[in-house]
């Protein structure tokens, strides 16, 4: 038993050295690797890397929509006489669209216009007979002032034959009362005279008034028939067109729908991940059938409607229209 033993322990001592071994080489190759400053050849030859990166492209759809939009109703009932335009023409600002005609509107101008031209006859009539009258009321002073001096001279001369005796008292008495009364005519015919010229003042001013008034209900008249004519306010396009050729409407009845091309807006839908990739004044693109427009985005709502936020985009240039 002790000789079996002893030849077990003799049979792992290979073993063992060999183990030392190894670990004594795994050392040295470490040593190398750590230590060493030799780099093997095959790694230094210089590689080419090139960076390839693509930026990210965010897109969505949406619509194009105009800041300013317009709608023309008919400002009177008429009929449509002239239509000039047609839906989706460009137009221009103060470009007639179309006019529309309305006979009792053409009546009443013919009326008041004839109205205008009686009464201005009719008063310059009225301001000849009050020239005239003022004038007759001035030469009937003056003939009292006339009969005044008259009666003044005969007074004078009557006085000195009643100092001679040649005339009597009754006599002298009577020129006496002459003079008085034509003294009181030229009183009353100062008076009637500076009344007159009040009233005569007064009547003028009505019967200006009276023209004025004519005047102004044809001028009215006329400015609700200019707006019969249905011009653009601004340069764009028509965009709905509701109005036929002799059609009848009424007042209040929508015409035209017009939009400015000047002020676009893009309403641009994104995904909801994007969000964070977005900022106020970045470029974008819009993609139309008419070509690529230019583009920088003016506002960023956040708020997520069906997995998607909403960007809106102002157009560096307006689409072009052919009309």
């Amino acid at each position: 038993m002790e000789e079996y033993l002893i030849v077990k322990q003799k049979k792992k001592a290979p073993f063992i050295i060999g183990a030392l071994l190894l670990l004594i080489a795994l050392g040295y190759l470490i040593k190398l690797a750590l230590f060493s400053d030799g780099i093997p050849a095959r790694y230094l030859k210089p590689i080419l890397v090139t960076k390839i990166s693509s930026p990210n492209v965010l897109k969505g759809i949406g619509t194009i929509e105009p800041t300013q939009r317009e709608l023309l109703s008919a400002p009177l009932k008429g009929n449509i006489k002239a239509l000039t335009i047609r839906e989706g023409q460009a137009i221009k600002k103060g470009q007639v669209l179309a006019k529309l005609t309305n006979y009792e509107l053409e009546q009443d101008i013919h009326n008041a216009s004839y109205e205008q031209l009686n009464l201005e006859s009719q008063v310059a009539i009225d301001k000849s007979n009050l020239t005239i009258k003022l004038s007759q009321i001035k030469v009937d002073l003056s003939k009292a002032q006339m009969a005044l001096q008259q009666q003044s001279l005969e007074l004078n001369a009557n006085k000195v034959l009643l100092e001679q005796g040649i005339i009597s008292a009754i006599r002298f008495k009577q020129s006496e009362m002459l003079y008085k009364q034509s003294e009181l005519e030229v009183n009353a015919k100062n008076d009637e005279l500076g009344l007159f010229k009040d009233a005569f003042d007064q009547q003028l001013i009505a019967l200006d008034n009276k023209v004025n008034i004519a005047k102004n209900k044809l001028s009215y008249l006329q400015r609700r028939q200019e707006q019969l004519t249905l011009t653009a306010n601004f340069d764009g396009t028509v965009s709905q067109n509701l109005a036929k050729l002799g059609q009848a409407v009424t007042q209040g009845q929508s015409l035209f729908e017009l939009i400015e091309t000047d002020n676009l807006l893009a309403k641009i839908q994104v995904p909801q991940y994007s969000s964070t990739q977005l900022k106020i004044g970045q470029k974008a693109d819009i993609v139309t059938p008419s070509g690529t427009i230019s583009a920088k985005v003016d506002y960023i709502d956040t708020v997520i409607r069906n997995g998607a936020i909403n960007v809106f985009l102002v157009l560096n240039a307006p689409p072009t229209i052919m009309a």
